[in-house]
């Protein structure tokens, strides 16, 4: 691992909104960098904060509220993530849900957690048959499974 010359702690609220030291940050091509380099925390560093962004020789260390990753808005089959314009094409086959109820949807490296937006779109569209889920998306049912792993 190369060496670290600073560290900075972050945290991302259950919308998804990025804080540092309780401010907000809206700059969108800070939060693009940021989220682009999202990985799990495997420093052995700060176990209380769960995720990294590294960038060059300094460390942000991320501590969330479940996952990271919080899609915000689905739009024109795409699920944006965490207010920065960064997005995936939106997969049915791929959703999953954790025993708590939460839909979760891969980003390629990791799962996020879809957020209020999201599930407003699919509400409708979602019908639980004997504690089977299932979305009716484009005149097509899928089956909505039980997250394999286990997902905040």
């Amino acid at each position: 691992m190369p060496t670290i010359d600073r560290e900075y702690f972050y945290r991302i609220d259950t919308q998804g909104y990025l804080y540092h030291d309780r401010t907000l940050l809206t700059d969108l091509k800070f939060l693009n960098f940021f989220f682009k380099r999202l990985q799990p925390n495997t420093t052995g560093l700060h176990a209380d904060f769960p995720y990294v962004s590294p960038c060059g020789r300094e460390m942000n260390y991320i501590a969330c509220a479940g996952t990271p990753i919080v899609f915000h808005a689905l739009e024109d089959d795409y699920l944006y993530y965490n207010h920065t314009g960064l997005n995936v094409a939106f997969d049915p086959v791929s959703l999953c849900i954790n025993p708590r109820g939460d839909l979760f949807h891969p980003t390629g490296k990791m799962h996020g957690r879809l957020g209020a937006g999201p599930l407003y779109t699919l509400a409708g569209r979602i019908v639980e048959t004997d504690d089977v889920y299932t979305l009716r998306w484009h005149a097509v049912q899928y089956a909505i499974p039980e997250c394999a792993e286990s997902l905040a």
